[in-house]
């Protein structure tokens, strides 16, 4: 008795402290919605006592979910009912068990489901408005006041209400009313994952000394917004189900039958996860209690109330906690019936439960609970099979060390193909042992791997600690621990020994998604491969077939080939073809012949290019500009596919072609300055003269420039020519020409260019060796780590980024480039805005060097982001294209956020941007698209969106041999932080059922394309999601100025210096 006074004392206590404030109020409906199940009674009980529950539970009814009650957790009291019998219960939050057993599901509303849940709740309004609030609010707000007018007893409660506040007109029953609705909108909105803040709830606030007012008004807002949300939670379940059926979300890792559940943390990135944006699996598995609390989760600044509850060593054993039937009498508000939490059981079928409304008991049929719970053990072990047993029955285990074998086993067989990579990256920009270890059991997680030996079968189970190991050995049994300092350790030295990797080839799309890596690895060098199978093998035959067949000459044929296996200009090296091509076309005759297995073609040669067309029809096939001819003519050279001799007859051939042909001196003098160019440049030389100082000036792009489109080797040999002008520029100590300056900006990085640094490739065995010798050892290393994080950034992507500053009204101030390669976004500097004063920063060494060279006025860092100290504030204008990635940066500063690579460059961006600037930024479409939302979200707290615009995931191919789908975000950062949810911090589907963000569904038009599953390279199972454009004329830079077009108009406010 005594025990039950305090209970009721404590009640009596919390009553009152829930209606001092309007915030004390929202706080406490916050809590109401997440224990949507409870009476009004109790719902004060548990907030008094854990403000933070979410899922509550009698302790027989974890137990029977094979989830104990952790030893030393202090039970909940909560009042007597029908079902407890006699006396108070003590129940325990879900943080409060451990166990490996199925936990309940305590469903959530986010970006993925979110748009399908607003259709199913109405319709008419979210077709109309497209907003969520909207179409919920309607929805709570239509059912309260159909229960108000057709429920008598509802109806007689709130007039009861208006006579114990003082007066009984209609005025005062409307103020109770309203105050009623708003009170059941934020409950419910608020275990949707949206407080709304605008709601007013003074009303309580005059009777917080009143205990029957509020205890009726609390009945009255606890049945009516229970009754919702469980409408709610039933749609949630059938979304899920649907969704589920959809994604075949019963993902498993199968071992000899054996089906063993892995974290919830490395589901996201087995499956599409983080980075793509698509749905989080349904909770089945191991993970703290509170996972699952939602969006709605009420802040922990109330002060929790004691009472001498029990706690697991004694607990008063029950089966759950009351919850409201939904009847309409005023007894029924009162007594609340048992039931269980909403919760997928056994193979992962829903089970509702019941609460507010139920008849359903979720066991089905006449079976008691207990008879349920033997059916479901028995069907789970069934479907696990014999191979779930420890596979060895008998025998001691005897404690060893982990061998070099088991060690190289795990690290490199049992571990998957992405966690490598990732670590790798991580590793490279992380020198911390602490990080690492962390690291390392994020990416490994709490998840059982098997492997096959000679002797048996090998188990690596990885936890908190490490690896435990367990491994047959003969006929004994063997144990290891191997912790994650050792295995930090073991790889840190394989990575150094170069023995951990091969050459490191994921791909950039790998790298993308992984927001959490959801994603497979794919070589850029394979990915090109399937481009060029698809798309350029026909023209390779044409090539083959047209110079075998039309060019006789073998002198010819080789002055082709050394010509465009030299590094000098491609344009030097396709005029050079083009005279050869118009001299030898015979008078009167301006195409060639060509045949071959497939059929005849003839080709054009123009003015400006090679014209495809068939013979019979003069049907045209395709057109190629010298460029692109010049292109294939490399590929096939050096592929040794113009084959031609070098003996005496050659020579011969050549003194005959001198004095019979009158062309013929001309083009050899245009082969013979090539070649002796060439030599100057293998010589370490410049060919460049220069007489006297030259004056430092700033390189711009010329108007309309477009990005080098060539092959690998042509890309190779720009870069090679760029670098040779800038060690010659450094030994002389000079700045650059005009002519020199065009030669640096050709550089085009090494991204998708791994073959370079492949010493297995015979093909590329000279580039191999020439970039060994060019480059320092640390040159050397930081270009081969680049070849999946250096792509620089289209001509156009640049052109529109700078058209939407203009339109924003920005004229000059201080621009910042953090990650700017050679700096691409200063070359493209409109002349309009070139007084403002450039800064920049590249980490990589030749990249910044060359940078300097071409913008001698420019403040230039070559150093990482990271390790800049940069004032904050200080920046008006921030422009760039980050590097994307599934790694992070150390930087203390940030350290505890965790954010990927692209995230952190935009964090660190809007800190040191001042208030009113404008970051305009090409990332990740994994920072938009992402599933969870806490980077968007503390994004939004510094600055509003003033738009985005979704690339192609080709946009970036021409220039990496990549295919990877990316946004161009502009971002105002606000005068002061404040706490919001805007539209773009949640995600979406399509209606495909492809993931995206939210800002895109109210904004297509600002997608270039549709959004897919990407199938090219990842297959029909594909985990990841792409934008698209497969129109014939799509025109890139057109769409992107159109899209800029949307933005807003002069919202730009000049700083003061």
């Amino acid at each position: 008795m005594k025990h039950i006074t305090k209970v009721r004392e404590l009640y009596e206590e919390t009553i009152h402290w829930i209606s001092e404030s309007e915030d004390s109020w929202k706080n406490f409906l916050s809590c109401m919605g997440r224990l949507y199940q409870l009476d009004f009674l109790n719902t004060c009980m548990v907030y008094a006592q854990r403000p933070d529950a979410s899922v509550l539970a009698g302790y027989d009814a974890w137990l029977e979910m094979d989830l104990p009650v952790a030893r030393g957790s202090k039970g909940i009291a909560v009042f007597p009912s029908k079902i407890f019998g006699e006396g108070v219960t003590h129940v325990y939050d879900i943080q409060d068990v451990k166990g490996q057993g199925i936990r309940p599901w305590n469903w959530q509303v986010n970006g993925t489901n979110r748009r399908l849940l607003a259709r199913e709740l109405f319709l008419e309004i979210y077709e109309q408005e497209k907003k969520f609030k909207n179409s919920l609010d309607a929805f709570t707000r239509t059912n309260v006041w159909f229960m108000i007018e057709e429920e008598e007893e509802i109806l007689k409660s709130l007039q009861k209400l208006a006579v114990l506040t003082g007066e009984g007109q209609e005025v005062k029953e409307n103020q109770i009313t309203e105050f009623l609705v708003n009170s059941v909108c934020y409950a419910v909105e608020s275990r949707c994952g949206i407080r709304d803040d605008t709601l007013d709830f003074s009303f309580i606030c005059g009777f917080s000394e009143n205990e029957e007012v509020l205890y009726r008004t609390g009945r009255l807002v606890s049945h009516l917004s229970g009754r919702i949300v469980l409408q709610i939670a039933r749609t949630m379940k059938n979304i899920d189900l649907e969704r589920r059926q959809y994604y075949g979300r019963d993902r498993r890792n199968s071992v000899q039958g054996n089906e063993w559940r892995t974290d919830t943390s490395l589901r996201g990135r087995d499956e599409r996860g983080e980075d793509a944006g698509v749905p989080e699996p349904l909770r089945q598995d191991r993970s703290t209690g509170n996972e699952e609390n939602g969006p709605g989760t009420i802040r922990n600044d109330a002060p929790v109330r004691e009472t001498d509850g029990a706690a697991y060593e004694n607990p008063d054993r029950s089966g759950g906690i009351p919850r409201e039937t939904g009847r309409k009498s005023s007894e029924d508000l009162d007594q609340r019936g048992q039931d269980r939490p909403l919760q997928y059981v056994g193979n992962d079928q829903p089970s509702d439960t019941g609460g507010h409304g139920s008849t359903e008991t979720g066991y089905g049929g006449d079976h008691s609970p207990q008879d349920r719970i033997k059916q479901e053990k028995t069907e789970e072990d069934t479907e696990k099979g014999t191979a779930s047993a420890v596979p060895f029955l008998s025998g001691e285990i005897e404690p060893a060390q982990p061998e070099n074998w088991q060690k190289e086993k795990i690290l490199l067989e049992m571990t998957g193909q992405e966690i490598p990579y990732k670590i790798y990256e991580f590793y490279r920009n992380n020198p911390e042992e602490t990080d690492r270890e962390a690291y390392l059991y994020e990416l490994y997680g709490d998840v059982k791997r098997e492997a096959h030996t000679k002797d048996g079968i090998l188990t690596a189970e990885s936890g908190s600690s490490g690896f435990y190991i367990l491994w047959s050995e003969g006929t004994s049994m063997k144990e290891a621990f191997w912790y994650w300092d050792e295995v930090s350790l073991e790889i840190a030295k394989r990575i150094e020994k170069g023995t951990y990797l091969p050459l490191l080839s994921v791909s950039e799309e790998a790298l993308e998604n992984g927001e959490d890596i959801e994603e497979e690895t794919l070589q850029p060098e394979k990915v090109q491969e399937v481009i060029e199978e698809q798309e350029a093998i026909p023209l390779e035959e044409i090539g083959i077939a047209f110079y075998k067949q039309n060019i006789q000459a073998d002198i010819l044929k080789k002055m082709l080939c050394l010509v465009y296996t030299t590094n000098q200009l491609p344009e030097e090296k396709d005029h050079f073809l083009k005279t050869l091509l118009l001299r030898e076309v015979p008078e009167g005759q301006p195409y060639y012949l060509v045949r071959t297995e497939h059929g005849n073609y003839e080709l054009c040669i123009q003015e400006n290019g090679i014209k495809v067309t068939l013979p019979e029809s003069q049907d045209f096939l395709q057109e190629l500009s010298w460029d692109q001819f010049g292109g294939l003519t490399a590929h096939l050279a050096e592929e040794d596919q113009i084959a031609y001799t070098e003996d005496a007859e050659t020579l011969e051939q050549q003194e005959n072609m001198y004095r019979l042909l009158p062309w013929f001196p001309a083009l050899w003098e245009e082969y013979s300055e090539i070649l002796k160019k060439e030599e100057l440049w293998q010589e370490g030389r410049t060919p460049v003269q220069t007489e006297g100082k030259v004056e430092a000036g700033d390189y711009y792009y010329p108007e309309g420039w477009l990005q080098f489109t060539g092959g690998d080797k042509s890309r190779y040999q720009k870069n090679i020519r760029a670098i040779r002008i800038l060690k010659t520029l450094e030994q002389e100590e000079r700045n650059a020409t005009k002519e020199e300056q065009e030669i640096l900006a050709g550089y085009v990085g090494w991204g998708g260019l791994p073959n370079a640094f492949n010493s297995k490739r015979p093909e590329w065995k000279k580039e191999y060796q020439e970039l060994k010798e060019l480059l320092t050892a640390e040159e050397y290393a930081q270009a081969r780590a680049s070849v999946n994080s250096s792509f620089y950034t289209p001509p156009e992507v640049v052109r529109g980024v700078y058209k939407a500053l203009e339109q924003f009204g920005f004229q000059k101030g201080k621009i910042l480039e953090p990650a700017m390669g050679i700096g691409n976004f200063f070359h493209g500097l409109p002349e309009s805005m070139r007084k403002s004063r450039l800064y920049g920063v590249e980490i990589d060494a030749i990249s910044g060097r060359i940078a300097q060279k071409l913008h001698p006025s420019a403040s230039i860092q070559i150093k990482g982001f990271e390790k800049t100290e940069f004032e904050d504030n200080s920046f008006d204008v921030i422009v760039g294209n980050v590097p994307f990635g599934d790694f992070r940066l150390y930087d203390p500063r940030y350290k505890k956020m965790k954010l990927k690579v692209h995230d952190y460059f935009i964090r660190k961006s809007l800190d040191l941007l001042r208030p009113g600037g404008i970051l305009a930024v090409v990332t990740s479409k994994g920072t938009l698209d992402k599933n969870d939302s806490t980077v968007r979200k503390n994004l939004a707290e510094q600055a509003d969106l003033l738009g985005a615009v979704r690339l192609p995931a080709d946009s970036f191919g021409k220039s990496a041999n990549t295919a990877v789908t990316s946004d161009l975000l502009f971002f105002q950062k606000k005068a002061e932080p404040s706490i919001g949810e805007p539209i773009w911090t949640y995600t979406g589907l399509t209606e495909d059922m492809v993931p995206v963000n939210e800002y895109y569904l109210e904004h297509p038009e600002m997608m270039l394309g549709k959004m897919v599953w990407f199938e090219q390279f990842f297959g029909k199972d594909s985990k990841y999601t792409a934008l698209v454009n497969e129109a014939e004329d799509f025109d890139l830079e057109k769409r992107i100025l159109d899209a800029v077009g949307e933005l807003p108009k002069n919202c730009y406010e000049e700083g003061i210096d």
